[in-house]
């Protein structure tokens, strides 16, 4: 039997590439399906933090929903890696805003951008379970970030994904953080 951490590796590695060629062959259509149903389901106000993300090749865009939350007066922030092994800062964001690319090619916030505290996190993911456990991309960065979040208060952990990520008897570690939701092209899965 493969060790949890062989079989991450694989299921990264398969979902990796289902994923990518998903979002490049649906264009826009899973974002906006995506962006749709979280504005159905998840009430934010002008009160809300929102934390996102930039989009890596091959992940689900969160910018639809972004720019929609930014239009309806919420406010966002995107993370930045301030080190290695360290949870992520999150620093105020609106299209238009200059970024820089940091850690693994992610576009962050200049130094210069306010850092917040988010009352909502937007999670990018490999794969998910119908319990709320998340395959990342191993960094442990996400954990990390919502383990600190949650000992300093309340936040929601919201998942953005394509349907084709769930995968049952998902291999979790003590130090892997669930999500609060999932939200895919299809539906939204509350934990």
């Amino acid at each position: 039997m493969a060790l949890p951490t062989e079989r991450k590796a694989e299921l990264r590695k398969v979902l990796r590439r289902l994923r990518r060629i998903a979002v490049e062959r649906s264009g826009p259509q899973f974002a906006e399906a995506v962006r749709d149903r979280f504005l159905g389901e998840f009430p934010v106000t002008v009160h809300t933090q929102v934390a996102g993300y930039h989009a890596l090749p091959g992940e689900l865009n969160p910018a639809p929903l972004l720019r929609a939350l930014i239009h309806d007066g919420i406010a966002c922030a995107l993370p930045v890696v301030p080190g290695r092994a360290v949870p992520l800062e999150f620093r105020q964001w609106v299209p238009g805003d200059r970024l820089r690319t940091g850690s693994f090619r992610v576009k962050e916030p200049l130094e210069d951008a306010q850092a917040v505290r988010p009352d909502l996190v937007l999670v990018p993911l490999v794969a998910f379970d119908e319990g709320g456990g998340r395959l990342g991309y191993g960094g442990g960065y996400y954990d990390r970030t919502l383990e600190l979040l949650r000992a300093s208060g309340e936040v929601i952990a919201v998942g953005l994904a394509l349907e084709l990520q769930c995968v049952e008897d998902l291999p979790l570690e003590p130090t892997d953080q669930r999500l609060d939701a999932v939200v895919t092209e299809s539906r939204v899965l509350r934990f």
